[in-house]
């Protein structure tokens, strides 16, 4: 549940955390015992001797290898949604797929000077169509600046140096740099207990990062199969 807590602060997003709600109260009802703060390790998981286990570990995030990425003028789209990041006035997104597009929207909504900058030729790649139009029109009203098939090249004390699609290289004054480039599937814990639990399941981001509606189709499929 921890995506889809993150995924209900962006603007228009709040419905989600009602669904957060939703499943806390089911769990509660019907009597889950939740352990909070404790690393699910396989060792932790064996010594309980489960019949079965769901995995539901999700994505680790892609930090590329940019010089000046150490700096701390970088910080992760999450940390942004969620305040533990501080933000300037202006501010580069790197990575213009949907959690690009929504923490720029994020920002500008706040009064910061936004540019996405995306490597590609569109943006929010894989987005429903009537939902990208509609967040791509609000990007638009709000001045966010939107710098497609551009690269980032390197972090550096003025901001951001990018490779733009005419191959020339500019730095994008920026104060803070978000990086939201994408993430790939945690399937460490998986792997681990593959052949010592008679039955394993893997559900949401861990199989493969898409939407909540997935992963409730896979949580619901999983728990018919036990």
């Amino acid at each position: 549940g921890g995506q889809l807590l993150v995924a209900s602060l962006p603007p228009h997003k709040g419905v989600l955390a009602k669904l957060a709600d939703y499943f806390k109260t089911q769990v509660e009802q019907v009597g889950i015992k939740v352990e909070l703060g404790r690393e699910a390790t396989p060792e932790v998981i064996l010594k309980a001797e489960p019949d079965a286990v769901i995995i539901a570990t999700g994505v680790t995030r892609l930090v590329p290898k940019l010089p000046g990425i150490e700096m701390a003028k970088l910080v992760d789209a999450e940390d942004v949604l969620t305040g533990r990041a501080e933000v300037g006035a202006k501010v580069v997104v790197i990575g213009g797929g949907v959690v690009g597009c929504e923490t720029a929207e994020f920002l500008a909504v706040k009064g910061k000077k936004v540019t996405i900058v995306e490597m590609m030729d569109n943006l929010a790649a894989g987005m429903e169509r009537a939902h990208k139009q509609y967040l791509l029109e609000r990007l638009d009203l709000l001045g966010v600046n939107i710098l497609t098939e551009t690269r980032g090249e390197a972090v550096e004390e003025e901001g951001l140096l990018v490779n733009t699609e005419t191959r020339t290289k500019e730095v994008l004054p920026a104060d803070t740099v978000v990086l939201a480039t994408g993430a790939v599937v945690n399937q460490e814990l998986y792997r681990e207990l593959s052949g010592r639990v008679s039955e394993i399941y893997l559900v949401g981001d861990c199989v493969e990062p898409r939407c909540i509606f997935e992963a409730i189709a896979e949580g619901f499929d999983a728990g018919r199969a036990i």
